[in-house]
């Protein structure tokens, strides 16, 4: 599944084009709420399909491998160890006055009708101030470790795009992001 292109710049910014030759959504990172090893994380975090563990992330970090890179993916349990999730606040910036019924013919465009059906449903229940949880992104330096070659800024979703899309048609205007990266960088 692809959004729209994804990149971090140096101001922590990502954007989504869904088509378009410009951005039509972007999010800035603005500052780090909190800071935990990737255990504590697991501890409390429940992936999309209700699942968690180790486990299960390895298996969402490898299918970054195989949607964006032709590296090879190879994995070293130190990467438990050498990084950390950082919880971020964000702002939603809608570019050029986009509308969002503008988005939503977008995102279907993108989007399989089960997809679809599901970021409607969340959309519904984030209007009804039901929380949902946060998205998470890898930076590209973390995915290097693992035998990579993904630009060292560059930010890959893991899990949520749903539940972000979901946000973005109910015009959030903030929302707090999952940021794995490694420790002291």
């Amino acid at each position: 599944m692809d959004d729209g292109s994804v990149f971090l710049t140096n101001e922590l910014k990502i954007n989504f084009y869904w088509g378009l030759k410009h951005p039509a959504v972007s999010i800035v990172l603005c500052e780090t709420i909190s800071t935990e090893t990737i255990k504590q994380f697991l501890s409390h975090y429940k992936f999309s399909f209700l699942k968690g563990g180790k486990f299960f992330l390895k298996r969402l970090i490898k299918r970054v491998f195989e949607n964006k890179s032709n590296s090879k993916f190879i994995w070293n349990n130190s990467f438990w160890d050498n990084n950390v999730i950082h919880k971020m606040t964000s702002k939603i910036q809608y570019v050029n006055g986009i509308h969002i019924l503008t988005i939503e013919q977008r995102l279907s465009t993108f989007q399989n009708k089960r997809r679809m059906k599901d970021i409607l449903c969340y959309k519904k229940k984030i209007s009804e101030n039901i929380e949902l949880g946060s998205p998470i992104y890898i930076k590209g330096n973390s995915l290097n470790a693992l035998g990579g070659d993904f630009p060292a800024n560059s930010l890959y979703q893991i899990d949520g795009s749903r539940r972000l899309m979901a946000n973005i048609l109910n015009q959030k205007q903030k929302l707090d992001i999952w940021l794995i990266s490694p420790k002291n960088k």
